[in-house]
């Protein structure tokens, strides 16, 4: 148990890397996300970025839900999920917006 709770202590750290180095930090979450004392929320925010960098945005939108559904008393994790999931709704309705004004003119 103790080390569980060492690796969910280190994950705000990869979450500091990622956002100073972005997607060059996809080693780091590898890393991370291959881990079998994180806890599954983690896992599954660390998988959601893994689609999101290869654009598989229906399935980044699973692993986010599941990711919600799985957290434990972490906040963080928790509005880590949620930001990414309003950020590829809004890319989708963005797309969904940008065809339907092709489509009218």
């Amino acid at each position: 148990m103790r080390e569980a709770i060492y690796m969910n202590t280190k994950a705000p750290q990869v979450i500091d890397v990622l956002m100073k180095y972005g997607s060059f930090a996809r080693p780091v979450v590898n890393w991370a996300s291959s881990n079998d004392k994180l806890n599954s929320a983690w896992k599954e925010y660390f998988k959601a970025l893994r689609c999101d960098w290869q654009k598989e945005y229906t399935l980044e939108l699973k692993c986010i839900e599941r990711g919600i559904k799985r957290r434990k008393d972490d906040q963080t994790v928790k509005y880590l999920l949620k930001n990414q999931k309003i950020r590829i709704i809004s890319l989708k309705f963005r797309f969904i917006k940008k065809l339907y004004s092709v489509y009218v003119l």
